[in-house]
């Protein structure tokens, strides 16, 4: 008789997990939190990989000149003191 009590607990365990995934969709709702899961981890990746990008970009205006004139140039539309610098319409010239 006391091994069937410890028998009774894990069968009747095993058939509540077993009915409990089964019943109200919830292997579906497991499989659709899965795959929420999924996309999301991708969206942080990209989020991961834009913050890493940025990173990169403040690390080269900050320690490396040239990156920091070319930027001042192209995004900005600066020129050293000496230069002219000529817009032409109808062409992108990169500024906003």
């Amino acid at each position: 008789m006391k091994g069937v009590l410890p028998f009774a607990l894990i069968l009747t365990a095993l058939i509540l997990t077993i009915f409990s995934i089964v019943r109200d969709g919830g292997y579906d709702q497991l499989q659709t939190l899965k795959a929420n899961h999924l996309r999301q981890q991708a969206k942080n990746q990209e989020k991961q990989d834009y913050v890493n990008s940025l990173r990169r970009d403040i690390y080269e205006l900050k320690y490396d000149q040239r990156a920091l004139e070319k930027k001042a140039r192209e995004d900005v539309g600066m020129a050293r003191p000496n230069e002219q610098v000529y817009f032409f319409d109808g062409e992108d010239d990169g500024l906003r």
